[in-house]
């Protein structure tokens, strides 16, 4: 079994993103990045283990799925 070498030590949503800021394994310091910008970088993702990869999955369709919404609603409002 391989020891993942990132994980996920908080969650912070801001009303319009999710933040994640990820430690790496044997450092002190972490990093902060968007669902949107791990999910993208293959380097993280592959380095997470399947519980956090799977959060920042979900985290990140359901943001794109809010934004999508979102615009088809407004371009409802326009057309009605």
């Amino acid at each position: 079994m391989l020891i993942p070498k990132y994980k996920i030590i908080a969650q912070l949503f801001d009303g319009d993103k999710t933040t994640f800021h990820l430690q790496k394994r044997g450092k002190n310091n972490w990093i902060e990045k968007t669902a949107d910008d791990i999910s993208k970088d293959i380097n993280i993702i592959s380095s997470l283990s399947s519980q956090d990869a799977y959060v920042v999955g979900y985290v990140s369709a359901s943001e794109k799925l809010f934004y999508d919404f979102s615009i088809l609603s407004r371009q409802f409002k326009i057309y009605s």
